[in-house]
């Protein structure tokens, strides 16, 4: 049994505490005397989480010279490496020790991430992780999530076999999320240079003329007081015809994607949330 670390400072310990990302190799509880606590003082020390249910009474009391004649129960105070919130048992926390450390160290931080999201699967009826269901779930390490996503569409085959016209939709799609985008955030090319010279209130004026005439020309178009006709001459190259032939193609890149989505739905919503 060793010791991750010995002080003869009284640490200051956080009750509740709540998770952070670990990167370190094995996990690490402080344990205190709770008859010392119960009077007033913290008395304890860290060790490795893996040992927690074998250390003792003096091994808790050794560092800090306090008598330990009548102690009896330690308990977990705090804790870092286990991705979960608050105090609990040294039975508990050598569980958890030996859990995370099943698995090779570089597969750990991903074993708390997995913890730590929630979405996890427990082994019979605690809040241990499965490990052979981990092990079946890890697909492996990214840079970021679009070179997941890439190779996730490689390998099931999604854009394998598409036809052109999903790439023309796609295209379309994409432009008209992208000026969706830019326009949310004013960042249209255009040229500032004249408009950044006139006051900051003549600036808002024309900002707010600009928004409210796209919108009445946007209505106009919709309520068919104006229509692309009466807009300009365009000539028109060629008109794009859906092949009906491409349907089951569609049906099936689509069910692949509904399968997609619902399988990484909750961690879409955890990067939504994040970036905001």
């Amino acid at each position: 049994m060793s010791a991750t670390n010995t002080t003869n400072e009284t640490p200051n310990v956080t009750i509740g505490y709540a998770p952070t990302v670990w990167v370190g190799g094995t996990p690490s509880v402080w344990l205190g005397c709770l008859s010392h606590f119960n009077a007033g003082a913290l008395v304890g020390n860290w060790f490795d989480a893996i040992d927690a249910d074998e250390v003792t009474v003096d091994d808790v009391h050794r560092a800090s010279g306090r008598d330990a004649s009548f102690c009896e129960e330690l308990w977990v105070m705090d804790h870092e490496g286990i991705p979960v919130s608050g105090e609990m048992s040294p039975h508990e926390a050598d569980e958890w020790g030996t859990a995370l450390t099943s698995v090779d160290e570089h597969l750990r931080p991903a074993l708390r991430a997995w913890v730590a999201s929630g979405d996890y699967v427990a082994e019979g009826t605690g809040d241990l992780p499965s490990i052979p269901d981990f092990e079946d779930r890890y697909c492996g390490e990214w840079d970021s999530f679009r070179d997941y996503a890439e190779q996730l569409a490689d390998d099931i085959g999604l854009l394998s076999s598409a036809p052109e016209e999903l790439a023309r939709y796609c295209f379309v799609w994409a432009c008209m999320l992208g000026a969706a985008i830019v326009n949310r955030k004013n960042e249209h090319t255009s040229v500032t240079y004249f408009v950044e010279l006139l006051p900051e209130k003549m600036q808002s004026i024309l900002f707010i003329l600009r928004e409210v005439l796209i919108i009445a020309l946007l209505a106009a178009v919709a309520t068919g007081l104006i229509t692309f006709d009466q807009i300009g001459d365009v000539a028109i190259a060629n008109t794009f015809h859906p092949n009906p032939a491409n349907r089951p193609i569609y049906d099936e890149l689509f069910a692949a994607y509904e399968t997609i989505y619902k399988q990484n739905r909750r961690l879409y919503a955890r990067l939504n949330r994040d970036e905001t």
